[in-house]
């Protein structure tokens, strides 16, 4: 990950040297899309693109893979092996290496759910990779940035920097773009809205639970809950409460709610929280 200006530079005036003569062919390997930095370049070069989708294995092509390990999964583990994957050659030579080292008495016993549970071992595996070969070749500061937002399902560049405590909270979001495809973008009301892609929400929050504190882990989910709150989005807000055992702000929620919607606020949908109110706040 290219992070200083003079070295961004520096690979562009490399790569458009090398675009230009005729008598090399260049091949780009990157997980993340077309840098910003880099643009210039395509567009005044003829750059094909190939996404990483398409250098995934189809259902059909995923089978033959695993004919050619000798494998025949049940039904329901092949369904599970997709489900992970979706193709992803790496996935499915990890998942190879884990069908291949399931124990013959395991698989007479019961095979669908030992290949069932060797495909959760296998996602386990994923996460591992990840950890050390992707991860661990960012800056400290991406990580720890990447490790908080992960609590919740999308952020935009307000919560990140309420979550992080980092003001500079765009610059990240930025170098995590380009790092990788991890995070998706949309539009929503006028402002940009990102999400991690769910293996690497889930593998980044179990590395949060591994790293921090308790106390740290409930400041995040309180700064969440808190920022979920004053955008006016209670069901979030309850969630991310609960998480950091902040009774005082579900309280302050509920008691919102009613006194704001006293015949429409939701009561069904929410009655796991007015359920749990002490009785002396009812």
């Amino acid at each position: 990950l290219l992070e200083e200006q003079g070295e961004r530079s520096a690979c562009g005036q490399i790569i458009e040297e090398l675009s230009g003569r005729r008598d090399v062919w260049l091949i780009l390997i990157s997980r993340a899309p077309m840098p910003k930095w880099l643009k210039s370049v395509f567009y005044r070069y003829i750059f094909v693109t190939i996404a990483e989708e398409e250098l995934c294995l189809s259902e059909q092509e995923q089978e033959q893979y695993l004919e050619k390990w000798e494998l025949s999964p049940t039904e329901a583990a092949r369904d599970k092996i997709w489900e992970l994957g979706h193709g992803n050659p790496l996935c499915l030579r990890i998942v190879a290496l884990r069908l291949k080292d399931i124990p013959e008495q395991d698989a007479a016993r019961d095979k669908m759910g030992a290949e069932l549970h060797a495909i959760e071992e296998s996602r386990r595996d994923i996460w591992d990779y990840a950890e050390v070969h992707v991860y661990d070749q960012w800056s400290v500061e991406l990580q720890e940035f990447m490790e908080e937002v992960c609590i919740v399902e999308q952020f935009d560049l307000q919560m990140a920097q309420q979550i992080t405590k980092k003001k500079e909270a765009g610059r990240l979001i930025q170098q995590a773009k380009e790092a990788g495809n991890f995070l998706i973008e949309f539009r929503e009301r006028e402002r940009s809205v990102y999400e991690l892609i769910p293996p690497m929400k889930h593998s980044m929050r179990r590395r949060l639970f591994v790293k921090y504190s308790q106390d740290s882990i409930k400041a995040l989910y309180y700064s969440a809950g808190n920022s979920y709150e004053i955008d006016g989005n209670v069901r979030e807000a309850l969630k991310m409460y609960e998480m950091c055992h902040c009774e005082e702000g579900i309280s302050r929620i509920l008691i919102e709610n009613t006194r704001r919607n006293p015949a429409s606020g939701e009561y069904f949908e929410l009655r796991h929280y007015y359920l749990a109110l002490p009785e002396d706040i009812i």
